[in-house]
């Protein structure tokens, strides 16, 4: 059944995949598939509102499974809508604590949001979680430089620079923070 009706999410084919992805969702009531399958069809529809009535629908049958809140907050961000977004990943956070995508995902939609703090707090507990990922220590340094953190901003880059020797933009993007620094220093 999930075969069939990814054969024709392959194909974009939103209208067919639908109801075969309704098949799933009431065959298979217990599992997340039927229902994302389901709500993603909507979405590319462009029938938000009733993908978001099914993802809030499959949040309450299936509350431990963190992938139908996920979702809910995706569609809230593919709508532009950031800041219903950043609240739904930090209802996700608050319900799963350790679920490491949420706080990745999260950071995005607080920044978004123009909630830097609670982005940069989230981005902090993907490092701890994640100390070889060069993707989450660059975001990490990304966040103290735009917002002008510059003694944070070069401490942070120096991490990266130290964990990936070979990163241009740790080496470039340090040398930028410790000159901004050093100049804030010397208008002291």
């Amino acid at each position: 059944c999930v075969q069939y009706a990814r054969h024709s999410m392959r194909r974009r084919a939103w209208q067919e995949a639908l109801p075969r992805w309704e098949v799933v969702r009431r065959r298979f009531e217990e599992h997340a598939v039927g229902w994302l399958g389901a709500a993603e069809c909507l979405k590319e529809m462009g029938r938000h509102t009733e993908a978001e009535k099914l993802l809030t629908g499959a949040c309450e049958r299936l509350s431990a499974n963190p992938w139908p809140f996920v979702e809910l907050a995706s569609l809230a961000t593919s709508q532009g809508d950031f800041e219903v977004a950043a609240d739904r990943w930090d209802a996700i956070l608050h319900r799963f604590p350790t679920f490491e995508h949420a706080s990745r995902m999260g950071a995005v939609a607080m920044q978004s949001a123009g909630r830097d703090a609670r982005a940069d707090d989230l981005l902090r507990v993907v490092v701890r979680q994640s100390p070889s990922d060069l993707n989450a220590l660059l975001e990490y340094a990304r966040s103290a430089h735009r917002r002008a953190d510059w003694a944070g901003a070069a401490e942070r880059w120096t991490l990266v620079r130290e964990r990936f020797p070979d990163c241009a933009e740790a080496r470039h993007r340090e040398a930028e923070a410790l000159a901004a620094l050093d100049q804030r220093r010397g208008q002291c």
